[in-house]
């Protein structure tokens, strides 16, 4: 089991109970709305999707103070390409806004961009989902293209997140001084 620390964030990668976890939030509305798979996610399916993830993928569940509160992941990770796509959300709604997001990105970035060396991280973002492309583009995201079916491609270049990081390091130790 692979656990990324930091900015008083913890992510533990997935293993079958987190997934069964993963698969009760993204069937919430209030996810579900924001995801390109926007069908309900059965028990059988979610297994059969676990069993299947291999290293092409690294999907984590973000706990603050031991409690379960989002997932962030990397998928398509390309090695060779040096790339991969991520994602993130907070499924419990008092922490949204609090900067535990940015912790956890934080990390996940790291990790591409440090341990698995990559050099450019995508991701997909529903054109009316406006706090997630002002929140990508905080990050360093830059829009790229637009997708079919409504939704945003933005990429981000190590390069750039290496420039933005101090800032943002700073941000997340401000943000996460204020939920003590």
């Amino acid at each position: 089991m692979l656990i990324l620390e930091g900015h008083g964030i913890i992510l533990r990668s997935l293993d079958e109970n987190s997934a069964e976890l993963l698969r009760k939030w993204r069937n919430q509305k209030k996810i579900r709305q924001w995801m390109q798979y926007q069908k309900l996610i059965s028990k059988e399916e979610q297994q059969k999707w676990f069993k299947n993830l291999d290293n092409s993928s690294a999907y984590f569940i973000i706990y603050y103070r031991q409690s379960a509160i989002g997932m962030t992941h990397l998928g398509q990770i390309q090695k060779e390409e040096k790339v991969a796509d991520a994602g993130l959300f907070i499924a419990d709604l008092s922490f949204h806004g609090t900067g535990v997001a940015l912790g956890a990105s934080l990390l996940l970035l790291d990790y591409a961009f440090g341990q698995l060396e990559l050099e450019k991280v995508t991701a997909k973002v529903a054109q009316e989902n406006i706090k997630a492309i002002q929140y990508n583009e905080l990050l360093g995201f830059q829009l790229e293209k637009k997708l079919n079916e409504g939704f945003l491609l933005f990429g981000l270049d190590k390069s750039v997140f290496e420039k933005k990081k101090s800032f943002l390091e700073k941000l997340a130790s401000f943000n996460h001084s204020s939920l003590d």
